[in-house]
Protein backbone atom coordinates (compact mmCIF):
# COMPACT_ATOMS: atom_id res chain seq x y z
CA UNK A 1 0.00 0.00 0.00
CA UNK A 2 1.56 3.33 -0.78
CA UNK A 3 2.58 5.58 2.03
CA UNK A 4 1.95 9.15 2.11
CA UNK A 5 3.88 11.15 5.17
CA UNK A 6 2.27 14.82 6.63
CA UNK A 7 4.03 16.58 8.40
CA UNK A 8 2.44 19.30 10.14
CA UNK A 9 2.43 21.38 13.52
CA UNK A 10 1.75 19.29 16.79
CA UNK A 11 1.14 22.65 18.88
CA UNK A 12 -0.95 23.95 16.29
CA UNK A 13 -4.66 23.00 17.13
CA UNK A 14 -5.63 23.77 14.01
CA UNK A 15 -3.19 21.53 12.69
CA UNK A 16 -3.50 18.86 14.80
CA UNK A 17 -7.30 18.74 14.29
CA UNK A 18 -7.09 18.63 10.24
CA UNK A 19 -4.68 15.53 10.71
CA UNK A 20 -7.66 13.92 12.34
CA UNK A 21 -10.29 14.99 10.58
CA UNK A 22 -8.68 14.05 7.21
CA UNK A 23 -9.50 10.46 5.95
CA UNK A 24 -7.38 9.10 3.07
CA UNK A 25 -9.24 6.38 0.51
CA UNK A 26 -7.94 2.79 1.83
CA UNK A 27 -5.60 2.91 -1.34
CA UNK A 28 -2.79 5.24 0.95
CA UNK A 29 -1.61 4.65 4.04
CA UNK A 30 -1.33 7.99 5.86
CA UNK A 31 2.04 8.71 8.51
CA UNK A 32 1.26 11.87 10.32
CA UNK A 33 4.67 13.43 11.36
CA UNK A 34 4.89 16.24 14.45
CA UNK A 35 7.21 18.66 12.57
CA UNK A 36 8.68 20.09 15.83
CA UNK A 37 9.53 16.16 16.70
CA UNK A 38 11.06 15.32 13.43
CA UNK A 39 14.78 15.45 12.96
CA UNK A 40 14.64 14.38 9.31
CA UNK A 41 12.17 16.73 7.97
CA UNK A 42 15.41 19.64 8.22
CA UNK A 43 17.06 18.01 5.51
CA UNK A 44 13.54 17.48 3.72
CA UNK A 45 13.46 20.83 3.93
CA UNK A 46 17.21 22.22 2.51
CA UNK A 47 17.17 19.30 -0.23
CA UNK A 48 13.67 21.13 -1.31
CA UNK A 49 14.88 24.82 -0.73
CA UNK A 50 11.23 24.52 1.37
CA UNK A 51 10.86 25.93 5.12
CA UNK A 52 8.47 23.86 7.02
CA UNK A 53 7.03 27.72 8.76
CA UNK A 54 5.69 28.43 4.90
CA UNK A 55 3.03 25.67 5.64
CA UNK A 56 2.39 21.57 5.69
CA UNK A 57 4.72 19.24 3.86
CA UNK A 58 3.39 16.08 2.13
CA UNK A 59 5.47 13.41 1.14
CA UNK A 60 3.43 11.32 -1.93
CA UNK A 61 3.89 7.98 -2.27
CA UNK A 62 6.47 8.58 -5.42
CA UNK A 63 8.59 10.76 -2.89
CA UNK A 64 7.51 13.98 -4.29
CA UNK A 65 7.44 16.82 -1.83
CA UNK A 66 4.13 19.11 -1.73
CA UNK A 67 4.07 22.25 0.43
CA UNK A 68 1.06 24.37 1.73
CA UNK A 69 -1.95 24.47 -1.10
CA UNK A 70 -0.11 22.06 -3.67
CA UNK A 71 -0.61 19.62 -0.41
CA UNK A 72 -3.95 19.99 0.87
CA UNK A 73 -4.93 20.00 -2.71
CA UNK A 74 -3.11 16.37 -3.19
CA UNK A 75 -4.61 15.26 -0.17
CA UNK A 76 -8.27 16.27 -1.09
CA UNK A 77 -8.26 14.32 -3.83
CA UNK A 78 -7.44 10.97 -1.88
CA UNK A 79 -9.73 11.92 0.65
CA UNK A 80 -12.67 10.06 1.79
CA UNK A 81 -14.52 12.78 3.28
CA UNK A 82 -17.66 14.27 2.25
CA UNK A 83 -17.89 17.35 4.10
CA UNK A 84 -19.51 20.31 2.11
CA UNK A 85 -17.35 22.96 3.22
CA UNK A 86 -14.10 20.91 3.37
CA UNK A 87 -14.94 20.71 0.14
CA UNK A 88 -15.51 24.03 -0.92
CA UNK A 89 -12.51 25.66 1.26
CA UNK A 90 -10.22 23.36 -0.34
CA UNK A 91 -11.16 24.29 -3.77
CA UNK A 92 -8.74 24.66 -6.49
CA UNK A 93 -10.22 28.64 -6.92
CA UNK A 94 -10.31 29.12 -3.31
CA UNK A 95 -7.19 27.43 -1.87
CA UNK A 96 -5.22 30.66 -2.96
CA UNK A 97 -7.18 32.55 -0.29
CA UNK A 98 -8.22 30.01 2.17
CA UNK A 99 -4.55 28.85 3.24
CA UNK A 100 -2.72 32.36 3.87
CA UNK A 101 -5.61 32.98 6.18
CA UNK A 102 -5.14 29.74 7.48
CA UNK A 103 -1.45 30.15 8.27
CA UNK A 104 -2.10 33.80 9.70
CA UNK A 105 -4.96 32.30 11.98
CA UNK A 106 -2.36 29.35 13.24
CA UNK A 107 0.51 32.27 14.10
CA UNK A 108 -2.16 34.18 16.32
CA UNK A 109 -3.72 31.17 18.38
CA UNK A 110 0.02 30.11 18.46
CA UNK A 111 0.43 33.19 19.95
CA UNK A 112 -2.40 33.37 22.09
CA UNK A 113 -1.91 30.09 23.69
CA UNK A 114 2.45 31.11 24.03
CA UNK A 115 3.78 28.50 21.58
CA UNK A 116 6.57 29.65 19.85
CA UNK A 117 4.99 30.39 16.22
CA UNK A 118 8.57 29.23 14.50
CA UNK A 119 9.41 25.55 14.04
CA UNK A 120 13.07 25.33 14.24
Amino acid sequence: MPELTLYYDGECPICKQYSIFLRIKKTHRLILKDARKSPELKAICEDNHIDINDGIILLSETGEVLQAQKALLYLKNLTTNQNLIYKIFISKSLIGLVYPLLKGFRRLLLKILGKETKIH
